[in-house]
């Protein structure tokens, strides 16, 4: 009886070798790219705050220079670098709400000259952990930051009106420039600790997450070598109990469960190389039964 696997018989044995190894692949190929998602995301915040801060900063000096040369493009300037801060203010709070508008979170994250590429992990990040202690911190202070924002954005306002109504017969009034220019550089001074806060908040953060994720990735990576290695275990036993049943069909009568012509032929060709190389003698037993036929009916 031939032992020969088919070619589905084949396959079928190497696929159930080979799955549990894919499995285990393709399972810590997806933890390894979430992993590297979240922290780009986080990376992507922190850059993010580094063009919120230097926007910030360099409202405050255009809204100076406007004070002093009364410019309508100084003030346009003022406007455009403020418009950084405040889009990503758009951003947050579309991201806060019950119903987020993604399209103007796109739209606010564009305006705080975020890579567009990133956009999508920032989101995504900010929906799935802004209720955690991971991003509390950081949202925290972004609150706060915009706050100040806001105040900084209307004392512009009031200082673009003073300057405009400055006429040769009807001058600005100094002391209210000077005031205005004071509440502007006390609220730019209020915002550097939040700026430098955030950044320490977010750079906790991806600390904690790299943390987090090398202990969740080991732990992932024990429990799938695990459950591999008994999945292979079983597969091999499977293997060796077919292998056996195999063998066993090949070589016995599968009426009597004798040792079939086929075997004996083997072991005989066997002794007969051994008789050519020792000195042992072997004696061969035939029997011849008749009616054996009625033997194996009953």
């Amino acid at each position: 009886m031939s032992t020969t696997p088919t070619p589905l018989t084949a396959d079928r044995k190497l696929v159930s070798v080979t799955w549990p190894l894919v499995t285990i692949t393709a399972l810590m190929l997806l933890l390894s790219l979430a992993s590297i998602s979240i922290l780009s995301s986080l990376r992507a915040y922190v850059n993010g705050e580094g063009l919120w801060s230097k926007a910030e900063r360099q409202a405050a000096a255009e809204l100076r220079k406007y004070s002093i040369t009364g410019r309508e493009d100084d003030y346009q300037r003022f406007e455009s670098e403020l418009a950084v801060p405040m889009g990503d203010r758009v951003a947050r709070l579309q991201l806060q709400s019950p119903s987020p508008d993604y399209r103007a979170v796109h739209s606010g994250f564009i305006a705080g000259r975020n890579d567009p590429r990133d956009i999508a992990g920032m989101t995504e990040l900010f929906r799935l952990f802004r209720t955690s202690s991971l991003l509390a911190r950081p949202v925290q202070i972004w609150t706060d930051g915009d706050t100040l924002v806001l105040q900084l954005a209307h004392v512009g306002e009031q200082l673009h009106t003073q300057v405009r109504l400055h006429t040769p017969t009807q001058p600005a009034d100094p002391q209210r420039i000077a005031a205005l220019l004071t509440e502007a550089e006390r609220i730019h001074l209020r915002l550097a600790p939040l700026e430098d806060g955030f950044s320490a908040a977010l750079g906790a953060a991806s600390r904690q997450v790299a943390r987090l994720l090398f202990a969740f990735l080991t732990l992932c990576s024990a429990v799938l070598v695990a459950v591999g290695i008994a999945i292979s275990r079983r597969n091999v036993r499977q293997q060796q109990r077919l292998a056996a049943r195999l063998e066993y069909q090949a070589t016995h009568d599968s009426l009597t469960g004798l040792r079939n012509r086929h075997d004996f032929e083997l072991q005989l060709t066997h002794v007969l190389e051994e008789q050519h190389r020792s000195p042992d003698t072997y004696a061969v037993l035939y029997l011849d039964l008749d009616q054996f036929k009625v033997i194996n009916s009953k």
